[in-house]
């Protein structure tokens, strides 16, 4: 099981925070990149498609991310236990 499983396994035991260093290896793993940060939101997007409209993530003093994103992120992944991830 590489790092990158172990994440996701944790991730959708549904934490109530996670650290934004997890959820940005996260989303590198899958080929998404930061494109700007506004404020504390992180817009992520695809390394292949810049013109894909953005995933934000909003960061909880910029070092942690709360559950409702983690799980929009999993689903927007399609990695959630419901998606069949």
């Amino acid at each position: 099981m590489t790092r990158v499983d172990k994440l996701i396994t944790k991730l959708q035991r549904k934490p109530a925070e996670a650290a934004f260093s997890d959820i940005e290896r996260l989303l590198n793993a899958h080929g998404w990149v930061v494109e700007r940060w506004s404020g504390s939101n992180a817009i992520f997007v695809p390394e292949d498609d810049p013109g894909h409209v953005g995933l934000r993530v909003v960061t909880l003093k910029g070092r942690k991310v709360a559950r409702a994103y983690i799980q929009r992120v999993l689903e927007h992944l399609d990695l959630d236990q419901k998606g069949g991830g």
